[in-house]
């Protein structure tokens, strides 16, 4: 869990970087964002704008999408994830705001709760939305970064992280909620984040955790590759295989510094015992990188010589 100092760096360092953060559904009224963000739950923002536009040609407020027929409404919407439990919810919201609210969106968190497939996140992107309202929203992406920082202490799900944020920020979480949406979806994405040049790098605990975990490999293949030799004959085929070995377990190793763009400086600055046996050994690669490939017996002098691994 981060420290509140920490918190507040955070919190100031994703506000300065999107000052101007909004969200990238496309809509002209409060009927078509509720819409909108009923569609985008476990779906792209741009793949629900790719849907609304013939959806509120055919359905411009409630009364219409109120009185639309199941399948027909399915038709418009059904490139969009569980389209058929949204198509639903959608019909039974707009009947709902026809009974209970004159066809208008109700802007009451709890008003809007009771509407069908509206829950807390779409309750408070909602109110994000529509009245700039103090609330934060934890979608996947909210969520995933929350974890990373390392700023939830007991929150499983989505749900129980809004508390827990809420809590946290105090204020500004509409723009908060904004801001981490669009590092979330174009920095610090699921799958490849951008942590090169990420402006919270310092604070990712996943990061670290991914460091620390290849430390602990390298030092098992170096340690393994000396035992290797160590059991080798004199043979000139079994000395080839050895130095192949070893150019792969180089390659290996500078690939991963490479594609993570770690220098050595970095590692450095972990406060890791396990890095810290290694620091030597990381020194001596760093001097033999232009040459440990071609020289198998550079290899192995580095090999012997750290023999504090």
């Amino acid at each position: 869990m981060q420290s509140k100092k920490n918190v507040k760096i955070i919190k100031e360092r994703l506000l300065e970087h999107y000052p101007s953060a909004k969200t990238e559904l496309v809509f002209k009224n409060n009927f078509e964002l509720l819409v909108c963000v009923m569609l985008s739950a476990q779906c792209t923002d741009k793949r629900v704008n790719l849907i609304t536009p013939a959806l509120f040609e055919r359905y411009p407020d409630a009364k219409s999408l109120a009185a639309a027929n199941l399948s027909s409404l399915k038709l418009l919407i059904n490139s969009c994830s569980f389209f058929n439990n949204k198509a639903q919810n959608l019909i039974k919201m707009a009947q709902a705001l026809c009974q209970k609210h004159a066809g208008e969106v109700p802007l009451d968190e709890n008003e809007l709760k009771a509407l069908a497939g509206v829950g807390v996140k779409t309750a408070h992107v909602v109110l994000i939305e529509a009245l700039g309202a103090n609330f934060m929203a934890v979608d996947t992406h909210v969520f995933r970064i929350s974890k990373r920082l390392d700023l939830l202490k007991k929150a499983k799900v989505p749900e129980q992280a809004d508390a827990e944020l809420s809590k946290l920020f105090k204020t500004d979480l509409n723009r908060l909620h904004q801001a981490m949406i669009i590092f979330g979806r174009y920095t610090c994405k699921a799958i490849k984040p951008h942590c090169e040049g990420c402006f919270l790098s310092e604070f990712c605990k996943e990061k670290t955790n991914k460091i620390e975990s290849y430390i602990t490999l390298l030092k098992s293949k170096f340690d393994n590759s000396k035992s290797l030799y160590a059991s080798l004959d004199a043979s000139i085929t079994t000395k080839l295989y050895f130095i192949r070995f070893s150019n792969s377990l180089l390659r290996s190793f500078f690939n991963i510094i490479n594609t993570r763009r770690v220098q050595i400086e970095i590692l450095r600055s972990i406060p890791s015992s396990s890095f810290q046996s290694l620091s030597p050994l990381f020194s001596q690669l760093n001097h033999y990188q232009s040459h440990l490939t071609q020289n198998y017996y550079d290899f192995l002098s580095l090999l012997e010589s750290s023999s504090n691994i």
